[in-house]
């Protein structure tokens, strides 16, 4: 059986860990924090103004530094202030005016300038500008007046002229037309039908009018031909004659089937 472990009553190896102070000055040492000490008392503020330190205040501002011309360096007083205003706006409006007269091309010395001389020269230019823009406007409106007359004045001599045309060629549609045999009211009827350009040569007009009267021999003095047409109805409305009556050729009732039987050899053929 082993031996239990006894404290030593010998010296110790000293530590980092040891310290000068046993017992009751140890305790005294690491545990005392001063005691308690009374809060401190928070700082005074400043006594509040009394209506009497306001009203001094009020008659005695604090004084300010004056405002001083970044040129000459001289206090700016109002009076000067405003000098100075009135001194940039006649500088202002003298170089508008000398703008403005530079643009027209009128010379202007602005040491002797006179703005009410300089506004009666302008309103003579404009009142110059509108007289010619009316001229110019009247001119225009008499140009396109002349314009119209000689647009209806050609317009016109087209219609003459080809009116002139229609009646030529209507001559030469009725003397051909007459050369063939048509005559009265039917050289009338025979010149409507017959529709050829109007710039058609002889040639193609005569070509144009022998068809017409082969179609149409009874308006040149003719007969109409048997194969020229149907014959016309009878005046009861009835069919005309030589047509085909509707049914006229249906069989008799029972001729189907007596010739069905005659084909199957049922009956003799000639019965």
């Amino acid at each position: 059986m082993r031996r239990p472990a006894h404290n030593s009553f010998g010296p110790t190896a000293a530590t980092e860990w040891t310290h000068p102070y046993t017992g009751a000055a140890a305790l005294a040492v690491f545990y005392n924090d001063g005691g308690n000490q009374p809060p401190a008392a928070p700082p005074a503020s400043p006594p509040a103004p009394s209506p009497a330190d306001l009203a001094a205040q009020a008659k005695n501002p604090p004084a300010t530094e004056p405002i001083r011309d970044p040129e000459t360096g001289v206090v700016m007083t109002q009076e000067r202030f405003g000098q100075n205003m009135a001194k940039e706006r006649r500088a202002g409006r003298h170089a508008a005016f000398r703008e403005l007269a530079e643009a027209a091309g009128i010379p202007v010395d602005i040491d002797s300038f006179d703005p009410k001389k300089f506004g009666e020269m302008f309103r003579q230019a404009d009142e110059a500008r509108k007289a010619k823009l009316t001229e110019d406007e009247k001119r225009a409106e008499a140009l396109r007046e002349q314009e119209a007359a000689l647009a209806a004045k050609a317009a016109d001599i087209e219609a003459r002229e080809q009116a002139t045309r229609d009646r030529e060629h209507a001559t030469r549609v009725r003397s051909v037309l007459v050369g063939l045999g048509a005559s009265g009211a039917d050289l009338e009827d025979a010149a409507s039908l017959l529709r050829v350009p109007a710039d058609a040569s002889d040639e193609d007009l005569a070509k144009a009018a022998e068809e017409l009267k082969a179609r149409r021999a009874e308006m040149f003095g003719g007969t109409q031909s048997a194969a020229a047409g149907t014959p016309l109805p009878a005046p009861s409305g009835m069919p005309a004659p030589g047509m085909p009556r509707p049914g006229g050729n249906q069989p008799k009732p029972g001729e189907r089937g007596l010739a069905m039987l005659k084909r199957r050899g049922k009956i003799a053929a000639d019965a």
